[in-house]
């Protein structure tokens, strides 16, 4: 099974299945301006700290959870794809993600 964080937090939550799990893609909406539903499907992004997904917080319950499969970003704005400074950006996602757990 896939766990997509995206369609997760549009689908309101729930349990997370770490056992029965494979991948885990990861991505961020930060609009501030627009529903989080289906809609902004085209517009998931790297994750940082204006992400309205919880992205963070459902990774970490999935390693809390003791899951060891892959995270993917799941990243489908063109402007991720196109980015000429793509390898920075990621990285410095990363680096958020992995700051999540040392405020918490």
């Amino acid at each position: 099974m896939v766990h997509d964080t995206f369609q997760h937090a549009i689908a309101g939550g729930g349990p997370i299945f770490p056992d029965y799990t494979a991948l885990v893609h990861i991505s961020g909406i930060s609009d501030p301006a627009s529903p989080l539903d289906e809609n902004l499907d085209a517009r998931r992004i790297l994750v940082d700290e204006r992400d309205r997904c919880d992205t963070c917080g459902q990774v970490f319950a999935f390693l809390e959870a003791g899951y060891g499969g892959a995270f993917s970003f799941e990243c489908t704005d063109p402007l991720v794809r196109e980015s000429p400074r793509l390898a920075a950006e990621i990285a410095r996602s990363f680096e958020f993600i992995d700051s999540y757990a040392a405020r918490m």
